[in-house]
């Protein structure tokens, strides 16, 4: 069927087009969005647009007693009373969006695709069949709303939501997954038949990131001009959510390690942290009980300045951990984004990151909360004696990037395996 022919709505509870990107999810969407625009699709993105922060607290009691739970109140009503609300408010106020594309839309057909399990229950409630009805999944969602602190452990909560998400992947025709150890959690945890997922690996828009290594001092002067910095040689770029999984921790421990072991290397080097979250005061403490002056907190960054920043940074270490319920990193963009500014990337041998970086090929490769080993992969990159191996790790990695996670190509791998396109 022609693309003009054809409407595909993109649904996800996160609005990608607000001016703080958080996370690779939204960073999909915008790309994955820009490329079907292109091809002359009619394509739409829909997410939640109601204010829940104005709920009156009574309505959130009133849907967890009487609509969520019957007539009986929940022992646990206190802990996550608001996670089961929210979670209600975003599918209601999806399902209305997507009735009204349904009525409204003269199309010959409408593909959607969800980008999480709660866009998947409200396209099911909304009443399109599992025909039309694909997804691509970058997380695990209960495991990942534990860890954002969203939802409190408790283990009759845990299984209601392990079932939810149990029945919206069921529901869906066909699943793309960021990477292997998503499948394989569908699969085994989730009993979801292998032939109805595909792993796609993520991708960027290389141009965005796109800098001659000649050039990346002009950007790293920028940088510390524009915050009022003394210029030092080494830039260092850690830009992830604050949360525990994504380790950001043992990246700003090892610049202790680096003070204490190669400390002229240290004295040349700042650590950037961009990015807010739960694990931020942890990290807040341990700079005050290391006194690491060389590290510095920026919280939240709009994306385009996130771009300068990969385009001045020498490394950009990615030091995501296997969590204590095992689950980790999927295809990090951060990861991809680096490699597209050439700048050296340290990540751990964890989900999709170990998928995407060849040690000493495309960047280097370390095991997980080792925040000793972290310090001595930095002191390696910087050390100007390896110089000519760095330059053809960043030139190897650049080229992988181009010819395996560029965006255009990365969509049409996905509207193929939906069979949206032949």
């Amino acid at each position: 069927m022609e693309a003009n022919k054809i409407k595909i709505v993109i649904v996800s509870p996160d609005n990608p087009f607000k001016k703080i990107k958080v996370g690779g999810k939204h960073i999909h969407i915008l790309n994955f969005y820009k490329a079907l625009e292109n091809k002359e699709f009619n394509v739409e993105v829909i997410t939640f647009k109601k204010n829940i922060s104005k709920t009156n607290p009574l309505a959130i009691f009133s849907y967890i007693k009487f609509k969520l739970f019957g007539n009986k109140l929940a022992f646990n009503l206190k802990q996550n009373s608001r996670f089961y609300f929210l979670i209600n408010e975003i599918e209601e106020d999806l399902v209305k969006q997507i009735k009204n594309i349904i009525n409204k839309s003269d199309s010959e057909e409408i593909f959607f695709i969800a980008e999480d399990i709660i866009a998947i229950h409200a396209i099911n409630r909304a009443g399109v069949d599992q025909k039309h009805t694909f997804s691509v999944i970058h997380g695990y969602f209960t495991f990942e709303a534990l860890d954002m602190g969203s939802l409190i452990d408790n283990e009759d909560d845990l299984k209601y939501f392990y079932d939810y998400e149990k029945k919206g992947y069921a529901f869906c025709s066909k699943i793309v997954t960021v990477d292997s150890a998503i499948k394989d959690y569908l699969i085994k945890d989730m009993s979801v038949f292998s032939e109805k997922i595909n792993v796609i690996y993520n991708a960027i828009d290389i141009n965005e990131f796109k800098v001659d290594l000649k050039e990346k001092s002009k950007y790293k002067q920028e940088f510390f001009k524009k915050r009022n910095i003394i210029t030092i040689p080494n830039l260092i770029l850690i830009a992830r959510r604050l949360v525990n999984k994504n380790g950001v921790y043992y990246a700003v421990e090892s610049m202790s390690h680096l003070r204490k072991i190669y400390s002229d290397t240290y004295k040349n080097t700042l650590m950037v942290i961009c990015g807010d979250g739960p694990e931020k005061l942890s990290l807040v403490n341990l700079l005050e009980k290391e006194n690491l002056r060389n590290v510095i907190l920026l919280g939240q960054v709009d994306y385009d300045e996130i771009k300068n920043i990969y385009k001045a940074a020498d490394i950009v270490i990615v030091p995501s951990i296997y969590t204590e319920r095992k689950f980790a990193e999927a295809t990090s963009l951060a990861a991809l984004e680096a490699m597209a500014s050439r700048s050296t990337v340290i990540v751990t041998k964890v989900g999709g990151l170990k998928e995407i970086v060849k040690d000493q090929i495309t960047g280097f490769v370390i095991e997980d909360k080792s925040s000793i080993e972290i310090a001595k992969k930095m002191h390696f990159i910087l050390d100007l004696s390896a110089k000519e191996k760095i330059e053809a790790i960043l030139d190897q990695a650049y080229q992988y990037v181009l010819q395996e996670h560029e965006y255009v190509k990365h969509s049409e791998k996905i509207l193929s395996f939906f069979s949206i396109i032949k």
